[in-house]
């Protein structure tokens, strides 16, 4: 038996099948993306990229919770509540909400508003002399330097020591230092000086129980280096009233000599006994008996000179002598006048 031969397919008929073949794929991967599409809906970013981009919506079921009551099936049954989670923009926004509030309290609360200062260890210091000089009264305390206070209230009262003043929260400014304990009061004019034990001159300020009271007709000697220094100080600005001369002589060192003379004369004498000083005529005092005493302005050799006063009133108490007038200026010739 003879195969029938199959005529041989020709090059139109070979284009044709593949074209079929490519065609019915193409229909295939049609359906496919068309059937993904409907079970995955379709969301595209508004970006450079245009990736589609899908979420599938999830919900959490609320879980609850059953407990047996008794033997025969009774049952509670508690809901369970949702899970809230605090993310970091509440928790950011409560914390600003939350300092905005604590600032304005702070710049607005009159808890923090100054009414004076307070002062420790300056007893002969009102505090409306301070309050004059820093005007804190009324001021929030976030407001207050403390370092321009202290400088001002040191350029005002040079003669504190060791002041200081501090800021406490939340209304509160210490003014506080270490006053110095007069024990000579100079009276000049209508001015006054006190003097510390050191020999430190420091403007008078009320009434103070010092030991020796001194009228003289000028301001306090100074030592030899305060002179020189208080000269070259006033050669570009001189003055002649009492307030500025006062602030030119806060804590400068009176002359020794004269220093230790007045108290030593002064201890001598009962309270309320005044000595009296010139520039000249030096350190003297009324005496109540009635005569004028000076010792002159030389005191290196004082305990002698108070050994030939003492001498000179024995004598002219036993001859019944009443002088106006004793000199003992020269050590070696005394002299008295009657009239």
């Amino acid at each position: 038996m003879m195969l029938e031969k199959r005529p041989a397919k020709s090059r139109a008929d070979k284009l044709r099948i593949r074209r079929d073949k490519q065609a019915r794929i193409a229909r295939s991967r049609a359906a496919d993306i068309s059937r993904n599409m409907a079970a995955k809906p379709l969301v595209v970013s508004r970006t450079n990229i245009g990736a589609p981009v899908y979420q599938r919506a999830s919900t959490r079921v609320k879980r609850r919770t059953s407990f047996a009551i008794d033997k025969i099936g009774t049952e509670l049954i508690i809901p369970g509540l949702p899970m809230v989670k605090v993310g970091w923009r509440l928790l950011s926004g409560t914390f600003i909400v939350f300092l905005s509030l604590m600032i304005v309290a702070f710049v607005k609360a009159p808890y923090f508003i100054v009414m004076h200062p307070e002062i420790r260890g300056l007893s002969s210091y009102e505090i409306s002399e301070f309050e004059n000089v820093i005007k804190v009264g009324g001021s929030m305390v976030y407001e207050i330097d403390p370092n321009i206070l202290q400088s001002k209230l040191i350029k005002t009262y040079p003669e504190i020591e060791d002041l200081t003043v501090n800021v406490v929260f939340p209304s509160k400014v210490i003014i506080s230092g270490r006053e110095r304990v007069p024990i000579i009061t100079w009276r000049y004019g209508e001015s006054a000086m006190w003097v510390d034990k050191d020999g430190r001159l420091f403007p008078s300020r009320g009434e103070a129980e010092t030991t020796v009271f001194v009228n003289a007709s000028s301001a306090p000697p100074l030592s030899l280096e305060e002179t020189l220094l208080l000269e070259i100080k006033s050669e570009n600005s001189v003055s002649d009233t009492d307030t500025e001369t006062s602030d030119s002589l806060t804590n400068k060192r009176i002359d020794m000599a004269v220093f230790e003379a007045v108290l030593r004369i002064g201890k001598q004498m009962p309270d309320g006994f005044i000595l009296s000083y010139d520039s000249r005529a030096g350190i003297g005092w009324n005496d109540p008996r009635g005569w004028y005493v000076s010792f002159g302005p030389d005191l290196d050799n004082l305990d002698e000179k108070l050994m030939v006063y003492e001498t000179i009133l024995k004598e002219f108490i036993a001859k019944n002598i009443q002088p106006s007038y004793i000199s003992v200026e020269n050590l070696h010739a005394p002299y008295y006048r009657m009239e």
